[in-house]
């Protein structure tokens, strides 16, 4: 869930991001259930203007700490150049993926969090998505 001034693109799930990432004191977290302790590859699915781009971000799960920068910039157009009435549904816009590294979780449920902790620009970044995949080593 979103904390801080942190939001939502849109009440609605389809399509939604979180937008509005103007605090470093805001993050944004979500509750795991680990079914297998071992170590995960981090992935994450952002946009990024160039004039923000050295934004440092950690994600913390389980007493473990994985560290990143976000290096590039990527922005996209939002999607919407063919409804002819406002939605009220998210739009939708494209992403790019970020591969942060790898963090150890251990087994039962625990709140996976990433927070910034250095702003670059006027915004950290939109995030569409945290990916988790167990590491093949």
């Amino acid at each position: 869930m979103p904390e801080g001034e942190i939001t939502w693109s849109s009440i609605h799930p389809n399509a939604s991001y979180f937008v509005d990432w103007k605090n470093t004191t805001d993050g944004i977290g979500w509750e795991i259930d680990v079914q297998h302790a071992s170590a995960y590859e981090v992935s994450m699915m952002y946009a990024c203007k160039p004039e923000d781009v050295g934004s440092r971000i950690a994600i913390d799960a389980g007493g473990e700490r994985l560290l990143g920068t976000i290096d590039e910039s990527f922005v996209s157009q939002i999607k919407d150049q063919h409804d002819r009435v406002a939605r009220t549904e998210s739009y939708e816009k494209a992403f790019t993926p970020l591969a942060l590294g790898k963090i150890k979780l251990v087994v039962g449920r625990q709140v996976l969090r990433i927070a910034a902790l250095h702003k670059a620009g006027a915004e950290v970044m939109e995030l569409r998505a945290i990916g988790l995949q167990l590491a093949v080593d």
